[in-house]
Parts: C-alpha cells; structure tokens; sequence
C-alpha cells in the first residue's frame, strides 16, 4: 500500500486538456434578415415623425362653419395683412352670403369681430394695395351690383375701419380680382352680363368706366376675366367663356400698356384653365390654373409663353414668403422651393387642408371643415 503510495508521488501528475467550450453557430435565416431590416425601418421612420413639425388646432372659424354647404364651409383663402391672417370662404354657386368678415389675430389667439358683413355670396381673393386691403365680391348679391368690393384700411394705428361702397360706374356680375397698375389706379375684373369686363378708376375709386370688354364668341355663353396680371409694366386679361358644363378660353390675352390694348401670348398654357391670382417670383409671374378651394395646377409666365409646372401633385393653394415658394399639395405635403425645380418636404398637413399662408415664420392652414391650423416653419 504504501510502494503504491510512493510510487503515486514519483510518477509526475498528467496535465488535464483543457475543456473546450463549443460556440454555438446561428445561421441566419433570409427571412430574419428582411425582418431586422423592417425593423430599422420602422425605428427611422419613427424618428423621423418624432421630428416632423405637428400642426396645432386653434379656432373654428364661427361663421364659415354655419355655411351650409361643403364648399361654403370651407376656409378657402388665407391672407395676412398689418400681422392679422384675413379669411375667405362662402359657396357662390349655392349663394351663401353676405359674408361676415373676420381675421384671426396671433397676439390674441382669436378671431376678431366682424370687421364688415360683405353684400356677396363669397370672398376668394383679397389684395393689398396702397395702404388698404381689397377683398373682390366674386358673386355680389343680386342680379348685378355695384358694390364690387369690400375695403379696409387703419384710420390710426389701431382702429381699423372697413366699407362696402356703392360704385359709381359698375354694374358687375362677378369680380375675381382686384389691381393697380400704376399704383395710383385701380382695376376690377370680372364680368358685366355675358361679357367679360374690367373696369377701372384713375380717382382712387370715385368714379369707375369699362376699359375693357369682350364678348362671348357663341350664343349662350358667358365670357369671364378669372384674373388679371401685372407685369413688366403691362396689365394682361384672357378670357374663359362657358356654358354649363361646356368651358372654352380664348387663345390670346389682351395686354394694356398704360395707353392702348393689344392682342398677348396664351397664359393658360393651352389649357381650359381659367387662372387665379397671379403673383411674380424669380422674375416670373406663376398662379394657379383654378379658383379656390378647388385643386388644380400651377402655371408660369415668362413674358412670352406660358407653361404648366412640373410638380408631383395638384395642388390646393401657395405662399411666397421672402425667397421661397411654397405650395399645399393634394396629398397634404407643405413643399417648399426656391427654384421652381428642387422641393423640399417642410410638413404634413391636415388632410382637409385646403388654404395656406405664412406670419411670423409659422405656416397656417384654413381647413374644409372652417378649422384654423398653425405649426413652426422653423425648428426651434
């Protein structure tokens, strides 16, 4: 036992292998991958939505929700004027009105009071010149009228007064816009019975004369000036002629050079387009080929031809705003531009957004159902 033992102490002790600990081999199966992959996506695009900009419900407008129908509830123009946002809507067709005029006011949060009920069934379109605020009658109540617009202007620097005026001169059926050519004159445009007709006065208003008129080139027919353009000095008009359902346009716009009229280039991009509110950026004029709230495309005028712009959507309604343009398409996206040819998503809007405009860097948006929209253009 103990020569066992002894020898036990003299052999030398055999090194043990050391254990091997097997890795385990996962193979990844196609499938797992296009699933991580999914992943990630979701987990970006979440990101990405966590840094989209958000739009903030602040007012129903309270008249424009009454009206009763789709089109009449519809905040179909946003215009800002002296820091206040101006709001169009009404239904001609269905004759809504008269239109109580409001603003929504961002220093207090609200809309103000009626500032003016407006003797038309629909205010569209508003312009600011001179020191005051026009809003076209695009359909004044009755047959025909003479009171074609409403007007505001700031009698101090804090009361604001606003008038529907009689207009000596005018007997209109419709007026779509309003300009000024020289800034000392004025312009209406629209139409007088079946003929498409502006007017103008040299006397800030008192006094009105037709300087243009075209009739319609069929019985039956209605011609109509939508819009007028000033640029490079001109005054331009065309003509858009329907009966019913049936629309033709008249292939050459009359141009006014500050003394007589001549035969001009097509602004409606051999289209049936009837033009709205045309507006110069980067040297060109571009405007929308329909009234609101309807979508419809943009076109663009060089002074030569005109020609619809290569953009993804229709579009609902477009800003200006210092170098930039941008545009509310159909599919909610708020895209932005500085060329006309790269656009850039900015937000997602309500998909009931119909009307865009842009204060103190926040983007509003006026809805189908009379809602007032804002977010941040910029981050913050």
């Amino acid at each position: 036992m103990v020569a066992v033992f002894l020898k036990s102490i003299k052999e030398p002790m055999r090194k043990r292998e050391p254990i091997k600990i097997m890795k385990p081999v996962v193979h990844f199966p196609l499938k797992s991958i296009a699933g991580v992959f999914l992943i990630f996506v979701f987990f970006l695009q979440t990101a990405i939505a966590q840094n989209q900009r958000v739009f903030e419900e602040l007012a129903t407008h309270p008249f424009a929700s009454k009206q009763p129908t789709e089109i009449g509830r519809t905040l179909a123009t946003l215009e800002v004027w002296r820091q206040k946002i101006y709001i169009g809507y009404g239904d001609y067709d269905k004759n809504t009105g008269p239109i109580p005029l409001l603003a929504y006011d961002p220093q207090s949060n609200r809309f103000t009071d009626t500032l003016i009920l407006a003797d038309t069934e629909a205010l569209y379109n508003f312009r600011s010149l001179g020191n005051a605020l026009y809003g076209a009658a695009i359909d004044p109540k009755g047959l025909v009228s003479n009171r074609a617009y409403v007007r505001g202007s700031y009698e101090t620097a804090t009361r604001e007064h606003w008038s529907n005026p009689p207009l000596n001169g005018v007997a209109a059926v419709h007026i779509f816009d309003i300009v000024t050519l020289n800034g000392s004159d004025l312009w209406l445009i629209g139409a007088a019975e079946k003929n498409a007709t502006c007017w103008r006065s040299t006397n800030q208003g008192a006094n009105w004369s037709i300087a243009h008129s075209e009739s319609p080139s069929a019985a039956g027919y209605f011609a109509r000036y939508n819009f007028a353009a000033v640029y490079n000095g001109k005054l331009y008009v065309q003509a858009r002629e329907h009966n019913g359902a049936a629309v033709s346009v008249h292939k050459k716009s009359k141009v006014f050079d500050g003394v007589s009229w001549s035969d001009g280039a097509d602004l409606l991009a051999n289209t049936a387009a009837g033009g709205w509110r045309p507006q110069t950026f980067r040297g060109k004029l571009i405007y929308k080929s329909s009234e609101p709230p309807r979508a419809g495309f943009l076109i663009i005028f060089d002074g030569v031809t005109s020609s619809k712009l290569a953009y993804k959507t229709t579009i609902f309604d477009f800003a200006i705003h210092e170098d930039t343009i941008y545009v509310l398409s159909r599919d909610g996206k708020i895209r932005a531009s500085n060329d006309l040819q790269t656009w850039q998503d900015i937000a997602t809007a309500p998909l009931t957004a119909r009307s865009l405009t842009i204060l103190n860097h926040f983007l509003y948006v006026g809805t189908a159902d009379a809602k007032l929209y804002r977010c941040a253009l910029k981050d913050s």
